[in-house]
């Protein structure tokens, strides 16, 4: 019960800390050193490598056959969409308040490796997403198999057609 407690007076602490950035901007962090800067940027990419690997993991039960990581691939395809939301959180955070977002979709920038970030973790969030649905029905995460998607879809014994084909 302290745990949790202590972990509640931590989040809200947090929370008060983004809703202050949130009114004074990016300047109350103090902007102008490094360090708080590279904090939201390595958080970003730390949630980013995450995501990845939960990607990874879930891939690779299907891919490769390997049965030992069928069991955790749901629960990876989930951690890996948790993980890239917070990604996404990091940037929205960078763009100094998230009254600012709109600015993404008026005027986006392709020279700015800002709007990349969110191109990419777009993209990414919408493969992860596709692909919990898949497993989720049942099927395979693959659209098809290398030989297209027919009944001879097969490799090794193992079927690669998706529940769909």
């Amino acid at each position: 019960m302290v745990v949790v407690v202590v972990l509640a007076a931590v989040v809200l602490a947090a929370v008060g800390c983004w809703v202050a950035q949130q009114m004074y901007g990016l300047g109350i962090t103090g902007m102008n050193n490094s360090n708080s800067w590279g904090l939201y940027i390595m958080a970003f990419m730390f949630f980013v490598g995450l995501s990845a690997g939960g990607l990874i993991v879930a891939s690779s039960a299907h891919v490769f056959g390997i049965e030992s990581f069928k069991r955790v691939s749901v629960p990876a395809v989930i951690t890996s969409i948790v993980c890239i939301c917070c990604a996404g959180a990091f940037v929205l955070i960078d763009l100094g308040g998230v009254a600012r977002v709109w600015r993404m979709f008026v005027g986006l920038n392709f020279i700015s490796p800002l709007a990349w970030d969110m191109i990419v973790i777009t993209c990414y969030l919408v493969i992860n997403v596709v692909g919990a649905r898949r497993r989720a029905q049942g099927g395979s995460s693959l659209s098809c198999g290398a030989s297209g998607c027919h009944p001879g879809a097969q490799r090794d014994g193992m079927d690669f057609r998706p529940a769909d084909c």
